[in-house]
């Protein structure tokens, strides 16, 4: 459903995935992609680079959603999945990365936001999440 906001945009776009079988509901699963993917679009200007990337190390699957906008100012990252902390930041009511941060915490994995600096300039923001695959033992 962001396909359009994309081309709209003239993002360039890329995605790479492997299978990654991870337990958890399919519906939580696409409400947490599409969040992460819907504020990455939103801070990647016209004409920017959003990639998508989902890896597999045998044990867990890390989805990597790196975006080419301005990254996240050092005062929000404390409040930052608070509900409503980031509302401000994109227009959006906020509650985004809130719902994220508890589907991903149901899932047992955690999600990680980090600016991306390229010459000492921040070129980007990485929000990736990592969970154990569902075969994994030692989960």
């Amino acid at each position: 459903d962001l396909g359009a906001l994309i081309a709209a945009r003239q993002i360039d776009f890329e995605i790479a995935t492997v299978p990654a079988p991870v337990r958890g509901h399919e519906w939580a699963l696409r409400e947490l992609t599409r969040n992460l993917l819907h504020n990455a679009v939103k801070q990647t200007p016209a004409g920017g680079t959003l990639v998508m990337r989902l890896v597999s190390d045998g044990r867990t699957a890390a989805l990597t959603i790196a975006d080419s906008g301005p990254g996240l100012a050092p005062e929000l990252r404390e409040r930052l999945f608070q509900p409503f902390a980031a509302g401000e930041r994109g227009g959006g009511s906020g509650l985004g990365l809130a719902i994220c941060h508890e589907i991903v915490a149901s899932l047992g994995g955690s999600l990680t936001l980090e600016n991306r600096l390229v010459g000492g300039h921040v070129a980007g923001l990485d929000a990736t999440v990592r969970v154990a695959l569902a075969d994994n033992p030692g989960r």
